[in-house]
């Protein structure tokens, strides 16, 4: 559980930086992608020959489930409506009251779906893990 809730933080943060600024997403994007193409049993083994048995699954979580995470906050923040932006900024809305009622309502159904994904990828994941070390 400790890589997912690294995976978690670690998304929240970069995804709320890729999804608002969009070079910042672009630089991400290779990564995401390559982590996203490696096979999970080539992670897995990997991290089993180069790491100790007790941090090989904790990074193997993270590895596996980061994109997963990373990909959907950024996709939450970046699909919040344009116009509704548009519209708050033009009526000088505060930015607190734009994160909390057009960022928050956007991001959480991206963020629910993904981490919900992420969990029970994440427990299949460490079990192989822990069944391979």
């Amino acid at each position: 559980m400790t890589g997912f809730f690294v995976a978690l933080f670690s998304a929240l943060f970069l995804g709320i930086i890729g999804g608002a600024c969009k070079p910042a997403f672009i630089l991400f994007k290779p990564l995401v992608s390559i982590t996203k193409a490696t096979p999970t049993m080539s992670i897995i083994l990997l991290a089993l020959i180069w790491l100790h048995t007790e941090i090989a699954p904790i990074l193997v979580g993270f590895l596996v489930i980061f994109p997963l995470l990373y990909t959907n906050i950024a996709e939450g923040i970046r699909n919040v409506d344009g116009k509704l932006l548009e519209m708050a900024r033009m009526y000088q809305v505060k930015k607190k009251r734009i994160i909390a009622e057009l960022y928050l309502p956007s991001l959480s159904s991206y963020l629910t779906a993904g981490a919900a994904t992420a969990l029970g990828l994440n427990l299949k994941v460490i079990i192989a893990a822990e069944v391979l070390s």
